[in-house]
C-alpha cells in the first residue's frame, strides 16, 4: 500500500484532523514498538485508513493519550492508545514490507537490488514476529505476491488481471477485521475495491518511469487516455463507497466519509494530473 487512501485535510473539521493525526502517530509508535524503529518507514496513510476503519467497528471507544513524538520532542502530541486494531495494521504493514522487498529483489538486477538485500534481514525479523501473531494475514499476502508474479510474467496482461491479486488480498485482509458475517461480506467488497484503487493509482503514477525503464506496467497495453482512466477510477471509488455505506461505523464516521468521497476524488485527480504529465513529457 502506497499512501493513496487519505483524507482531504482542508475539508476536515479541526477536531477530526487532530484525531486523524493522533491515529497516524499511534500507528507509527506501534510499528516502532513491535517491529523496531526502522519499521516506521513503512508508515503510510493507507494503514492509517485501515486502522480507522477497523476501530470504527469496535464496541469500545478508542482512547487518545498525550505524549511526545521522538521527531518533535519539544511538542506534546496526542496519539491513539495501543489496541488490537492498531497492532493488526502494524502487523499487516510489516508483512507487506517483507514481501515487497523480496519482490523488488527478484525484479531488479543484482546491483540495483543491493539496497533491498541489505534491508531484507531486518524485514525478515519483523515478518517473523508479525506472522506469529497474524498467520492468516501472512498467508494471504504471500499468496497474493505469488499470483502477482504470475500475472506479470505475461507482459501484455491488462489492468483487470493485474489488479486482481492486490484487490483479492485486501478483500481477504479487510474481512479479518470483523467476526460478524454480515460485516465481513461488506468489508470484503470494500477491501477489493480499495485494492483495485491503490493498484491502479500506482500504475498511473509509475507509468512514465516504467515505460522509460522497460519495467512491467499493465497500462503500457491499455488505453491511457485521461478520460478512460478517470472513468475507471471514479467507478472504482463509487463501488467502494457503495460498500462502505452498508457499514454502521460507531466511531470516526466523518473522517471515513471524507476519505471515501473527497479524499479519493482528490487523489484520482492528482495522480492523473501528475502521472500523465510525466508520461506526455517523455
Amino acid at each position: 500500500m502506497f499512501g493513496y487512501i487519505r483524507p482531504l485535510n482542508p475539508e476536515l473539521k479541526v477536531a477530526d484532523l487532530e484525531i486523524y493525526k493522533a491515529v497516524y502517530c499511534g500507528l507509527c509508535r506501534a510499528l516502532s514498538r513491535s517491529y523496531g524503529p526502522a519499521a516506521r518507514f513503512v508508515l503510510s496513510y493507507d494503514f492509517a485508513f485501515t486502522t480507522l476503519l477497523h476501530l470504527s467497528l469496535s464496541e469500545t471507544a478508542p482512547k487518545l493519550e498525550p505524549g511526545r513524538c521522538p521527531y518533535k520532542p519539544l511538542s506534546r502530541t496526542p496519539h491513539l492508545e495501543d489496541c488490537p486494531e492498531l497492532q493488526f495494521s502494524a502487523g499487516v504493514a510489516a508483512l507487506m514490507l517483507y514481501h515487497k522487498i523480496r519482490d523488488d529483489i527478484a525484479d531488479k538486477p543484482p546491483l540495483p537490488s543491493l539496497l533491498y538485500r541489505t534491508a531484507l534481514p531486518l524485514a525478515h525479523g519483523a515478518r517473523r514476529r508479525a506472522a506469529s501473531r497474524y498467520p492468516e494475514a501472512d498467508a494471504i499476502i504471500a499468496a497474493a505476491m505469488e499470483r502477482q508474479h504470475t500475472v506479470e510474467l505475461c507482459d501484455k496482461s491488462g489492468l483487470d488481471a493485474a489488479c486482481e491479486p492486490s484487490a483479492t488480498a485486501l478483500s481477504e485482509l479487510f474481512a479479518l477485521m470483523s467476526e460478524k458475517e454480515d460485516e465481513r461480506r461488506i468489508l470484503s467488497r470494500l477491501g477489493y475495491m480499495m485494492g483495485r484503487f491503490v493498484y491502479t493509482c500506482d500504475a498511473v503514477a509509475d507509468l512514465a518511469q516504467d515505460r522509460k525503464n522497460g519495467s512491467y506496467n499493465p497500462l503500457l497495453h491499455t488505453d491511457t487516455h485521461p478520460d478512460a482512466l478517470r472513468a475507471s477510477l471514479y467507478l472504482t471509488q463509487a463501488e467502494a463507497l457503495s460498500a462502505y455505506e452498508l457499514l454502521r461505523p460507531r466511531h470516526f464516521r466523518s473522517i471515513l466519509d471524507n476519505i471515501l468521497t473527497v479524499g479519493m476524488r482528490h487523489t484520482i485527480d492528482t495522480v492523473l494530473q501528475e502521472g500523465l504529465k510525466h508520461e506526455q513529457s517523455l
